[in-house]
């Protein structure tokens, strides 16, 4: 599985670009943050994808199943308040998690796990004004970083009877 570069936006609810936040008056105001990843599959056969913990597939991309050789698309996604965007802000800490794990078809079969890790704040400081945020930058270069944690592998030696290596 790996990260795809320059997969990321931010959405405001409500939809307003170029909006100053000011706290604390919009402080309870929800912004979503959308990375993009990329999943591949580079093993042998064909793996059931299960997203997890704030991860959604991408547009038109629903089908679970990726194929040996085959790129999926999917997003790992963080909807905060302004209030938890601007702590985060001052502290670089995690937003959001999202696992993606990948499942053998057969019963005597592999699982892969990966934890996908959102750090940062798509919200800044406005430069000369105490209390305002705002979106650095809508697309691309946002002050948020996503890193894959190593995968783990679990081997089953059969999953029916729940027996693993």
């Amino acid at each position: 599985m790996t990260n795809a570069q320059n997969g990321s936006y931010v959405r405001f609810e409500p939809m307003t670009e170029g909006r100053i936040f000011k706290l604390p008056r919009d402080e309870a105001v929800e912004l979503l943050y959308r990375h993009r990843i990329k999943i591949r599959n580079d093993g042998p056969g064909s793996g059931l994808v299960e997203l997890r913990t704030g991860s959604q597939w991408g547009p038109g991309d629903y089908e679970p199943v990726v194929a040996a050789g085959t790129t999926r698309e999917a997003f790992v996604m963080a909807r905060l308040s302004v209030a938890d965007w601007v702590e985060l802000s001052e502290s670089r800490g995690v937003a959001k998690t999202g696992t993606v794990r990948i499942r053998g078809p057969k019963d005597s079969d592999l699982d892969e796990t990966f934890m996908v890790v959102l750090t940062g704040s798509v919200l800044a400081p406005v430069a000369d004004a105490i209390g305002d945020w705002h979106v650095p930058v809508l697309e691309f270069d946002q002050p948020m970083e996503a890193r894959v944690e190593p995968g783990k592998r679990k081997y089953w030696r059969s999953r029916s009877q729940n027996q693993e290596f």
